[in-house]
């Protein structure tokens, strides 16, 4: 079972300013170009201070077939973006973009990623429909719009209102969602160019990661639960911010890591509090208990 497409869920007045844009944007990115946030359900705002609600990365879910696309427009990229476009994670379920070490992959994890058995777990909660299959693919970096291969309506009278105001070429990739979803979806090859091949290191990782780093028995739920990350995982998060491998061997514990991490700027200036409780955690604990 294989990634076969990423969805970009958004709203009709926010989907003409987009491809004006040319990128989607990370929070930081619409922060500095004073761009409100145009997705789906926006959190984030040009004129506000940063929520740690959520990772401040692009949010997308991908498809192996089997899952729902939801909303009612979404952008569609390919599958092989993920092949090319490296800096990104993944998580197994939604956790609002943060690094759990049970639930997030990177993309050099990319073909060990257990999606069959995600999918079997998911289908043995009882869960509202529409949260079935919520996964979530967190870019770390603006990507181009060119990149979309199609854009996908609902409802087929907001799709031709559509076609009247995007220029031709995305008007063009403008269709009706297909009933049946599991075809492979590629990157259109006029776009290639236009691949964001950065890989900016991760400024910000979670604003605690003892508790955002939680471990949860996703396929053992008869295990007992782990309310911390490893001392391996976490640093392996502060490798990636651009930790190097010298001074991390100096630092014996997860609250080291963080202490200088923290002293250091490796966490961006918005990380400001502590946020030991996470509601989505909860519930999701709860469910797993069920």
């Amino acid at each position: 079972m294989t990634i076969k497409y990423l969805s970009h869920a958004t709203r009709f007045e926010n989907l003409e300013s987009i491809i004006k844009d040319k990128y989607l944007y990370t929070t930081f990115e619409r922060q500095s170009k004073q761009i409100a946030a145009k997705g789906l359900n926006p959190t984030f705002k040009s004129n506000k201070k940063y929520s740690l609600d959520e990772f401040p990365g692009i949010f997308m879910s991908w498809h192996t077939g089997e899952n729902k696309v939801l909303g009612s427009i979404n952008l569609i990229f390919g599958g092989d973006i993920l092949k090319m476009q490296t800096n990104y994670h993944i998580n197994l379920v939604d956790r609002n973009g943060y690094f759990t070490e049970t639930l997030t992959y990177f993309a050099e994890d990319l073909e060990s990623i257990p999606i069959k058995e995600a999918h079997a777990f998911w289908n043995s909660l009882r869960v509202p429909e529409s949260h079935v299959y919520f996964n979530e693919v967190v870019f770390h970096d603006k990507i181009h719009v060119d990149l979309i291969a199609y854009i996908w309506f609902d409802d087929e009278t907001l799709m031709k209102k559509a076609k009247k105001i995007l220029p031709k070429p995305f008007a063009s990739k403008c269709m009706t969602k297909p009933k049946k979803l599991s075809m492979n979806i590629s990157t259109p090859t006029s776009a290639l160019d236009k691949v964001n091949r950065s890989a900016t290191a991760i400024r910000v990782f979670t604003s605690d990661a003892r508790y955002n780093g939680v471990k949860i028995p996703l396929f053992l739920p008869d295990k007992p639960v782990r309310y911390k990350s490893s001392l391996s995982y976490v640093k392996n998060i502060a490798r990636r911010a651009g930790v190097s491998e010298t001074i991390l061997r100096t630092l014996p514990s997860i609250k080291s890591v963080e202490a200088f991490m923290e002293l250091n700027g490796y966490y961006h200036k918005a990380i400001t509090s502590r946020q030991p409780k996470n509601w989505f955690m909860r519930q999701f604990l709860r469910l797993v208990k069920k």
